[in-house]
């Protein structure tokens, strides 16, 4: 079945089949406010195939996989007084085909994947930096186009408040001192 799946996918590279999210981008701001949500939607196709990996990192820019690109903006500041949640998710018709979620970061290293075996696969990061993601599903086993809708959420949330650090001259210990004076009595 693995073969069956590996031929169709190479027959239709070959054919030059290509699928684009719809849209093919979307860009999003991270708001400086805690408690706010903003969503991003697009759907798309992905195209048949196998994909033992468990990510779309190795075969991403190629005819395998279906991409949404988000270009993530960050306002100077913002993470000194809010926590953003990025949330990226797609989901398709049923689990009876296998697919997969990867996403990549500017320099194209992978933020994280989800190859749950269900009909949603969800990626979760925190506080991204400024720049353009790639959000790409390819399959793990399906033998035909799956069409699936894809959504990124993000959510502000209030910072953790951070432990304090030690003092710049080092820690300061006093002498020692016995625990059990009677066993430290010659």
């Amino acid at each position: 079945v693995l073969a069956a799946l590996l031929a169709v996918g190479v027959i239709l590279v070959a054919a030059g089949a290509s699928v684009a999210a719809e849209p093919p981008s979307s860009s999003v701001t991270v708001p400086t406010t805690v408690g706010q949500t903003i969503t991003r939607e697009w759907t798309g196709t992905i195209p048949p195939g196998a994909n033992p990996t468990n990510s779309c990192a190795q075969v991403a820019n190629t005819p395998l996989v279906d991409t949404h690109t988000v270009a993530v903006s960050v306002p100077a500041g913002a993470y000194n007084t809010v926590d953003a949640t990025f949330t990226f998710s797609i989901t398709w018709p049923d689990a009876l085909n296998d697919e997969i979620l990867t996403v990549l970061d500017p320099e194209g290293l992978e933020v994280g994947s989800s190859d749950g075996g269900t009909n949603t696969e969800t990626v979760v990061a925190n506080d991204l930096s400024e720049g353009t993601y790639a959000v790409v599903s390819c399959a793990f086993a399906s033998p035909t186009p799956v069409p699936y809708s894809g959504t990124l959420v993000v959510t502000t949330s209030t910072p953790e408040a951070s432990l304090p650090s030690a003092p710049a001259q080092g820690l300061a210990f006093s002498a020692s001192v016995a625990a059990d004076n009677q066993r430290d009595q010659s």
